[in-house]
């Protein structure tokens, strides 16, 4: 038997509290033709949209706390999840890919979370049947394409009974028009798409960011007009 491998970790900083995140040997053991279908990003944090919901989220625990156990879609490397276990509130991490699970759990160990936060396997595309549902869902850069928006969406209204807080990089694709010259969509396709199949439920802005290179990151509330009301007052983030 060979000897075991050394795992080696990174940190990084959300709103003053330090985690520790699990860094193994690229590509994460995951398979290359897998990696197209991995919504989180392997090894990596989808910044611009994660510190928006992080921000939001550290700007109010009080509120956090008050929704009991809550639930990160699609979290890659865990940031947002394990920032509201650090808080004290109680969470369960998810992610599709089996491998990706394994590091959140990792993860999750690395910084002595348990149990407030526990980490299970969630695909989007097949519907959970789990009898439990959560008064906030929370999840950042989930709509990246059209097909997997609206599955995200289907999942959001089967298992979220109050608020789905949505942190999202607006992209808008770049076309060759019929002159022949580059074009760029006027709306944001997976975004649509996201909320057309969230459907009934409302939405909400909570606060933007303009990015550097023109476009901007938004904070979105989605939920019954009974749950929006409830959402803390505005605040600056």
């Amino acid at each position: 038997m060979g000897s075991p491998t050394t795992r080696a970790a990174r940190t990084v900083q959300q709103r003053g509290l330090t985690l520790e995140l699990d860094d193994p040997p690229s590509p994460c053991g995951i398979a290359p033709e897998d990696h197209s279908k991995d919504s989180t990003g392997i090894g990596q944090v989808w910044q611009a949209a994660t510190d928006l919901l992080c921000d939001w989220l550290a700007s109010h625990p009080q509120w956090l706390k008050e929704q009991g156990r809550s639930l990160e879609l699609g979290a890659g490397v865990g940031v947002a999840g394990m920032l509201v276990a650090k808080m004290g509130a109680e969470v369960t991490i998810t992610d599709y890919h089996p491998r990706v699970v394994s590091r959140l759990r990792a993860n999750v160990a690395l910084n002595g979370l348990d149990p407030l936060a526990s980490v299970a396997l969630l695909d989007w595309g097949v519907p959970t049947h789990d009898s439990q549902r959560y008064r906030l869902v929370f999840g950042a850069d989930l709509a990246f394409a059209q097909r997997s928006a609206a599955q995200c969406a289907a999942r959001v209204r089967e298992l979220c009974e109050g608020v789905f807080l949505y942190a999202h990089q607006e992209r808008h694709a770049i076309f060759m028009g019929p002159d022949g010259q580059v074009q760029r969509e006027t709306t944001d396709s997976g975004l649509d798409s996201l909320l057309g199949a969230a459907s009934p439920l409302q939405c909400h802005q909570l606060c933007e960011r303009d990015l550097a290179e023109g476009e901007r990151v938004v904070l979105l509330a989605l939920g019954a007009p009974a749950a929006l009301a409830a959402l803390p007052s505005p605040s600056t983030v």
